[in-house]
């Protein structure tokens, strides 16, 4: 990470940027180590020598190790900034009814400043990909990470993104508690699509 200041005046100034010197390397590492222990020539020859149904069962195990590398890939960039804390483990966040009736009744900028008990519970959950704090602005974004959208109608996308909103509510409360006091005071929800394409950046 290198310190750089931008030379407009109206632009942000960051106080830490990625060195692709150091990061190239290390993606490169990554895409060989998650390649290879799924798709190595000995996996790819045992296949073979079985048949076409184990080198479709292996060609399946594509998307999904896609989808390790995107999110690996992510939590090593937002690595290289010490403000930055991904968390991935043990962050399986409530969906109660009393925090979708919150999120379906009401503008997201009135229920911003809404922690709920994340000890509440509820018949469904949601576990995002990863959760990443920012402790310089005290903002938590829940990300979920997605190879495509393409597969998703407004539907089911909105499903996910009501699913999210909810789950966020409990954010604050579950980083506090199972995270070494972790402090927030606002949550995003992120819905990343892996294809490139924005759909509706303003609100996640």
């Amino acid at each position: 990470m290198t310190n750089t200041v931008s030379g407009a005046a109206s632009a942000p100034t960051q106080l830490h940027a990625v060195n692709p010197d150091v990061l190239h390397p290390r993606l490169d590492g990554l895409c060989h180590q998650v390649l290879t222990s799924n798709f190595g020539s000995t996996a790819l020859m045992e296949a073979l020598a079985s048949g076409l149904s184990d080198v479709s069962s292996l060609l399946r195990g594509l998307p999904a190790a896609e989808g390790r590398l995107i999110e690996r890939g992510i939590q090593m960039i937002a690595g290289l900034n010490p403000e930055l804390v991904v968390l991935t483990e043990n962050i399986r966040l409530p969906v109660s009814k009393a925090a979708l009736d919150v999120v379906e009744r009401n503008d997201p900028r009135h229920y911003a400043s809404l922690t709920l008990d994340a000890d509440s519970g509820g018949r469904r959950g949601y576990t995002p990909d990863m959760i990443i704090v920012n402790r310089g602005t005290k903002i938590a974004h829940v990300v979920d990470v997605k190879r495509s959208l393409s597969s998703y109608d407004a539907v089911r996308l909105q499903d996910l993104k009501k699913r999210m909103l909810a789950a966020a509510l409990t954010v604050p409360d579950l980083l506090y508690q199972e995270h070494h006091r972790l402090s927030v005071e606002a949550v995003q929800v992120v819905i990343l699509d892996a294809q490139n394409a924005s759909r509706d950046a303003s609100s996640g």
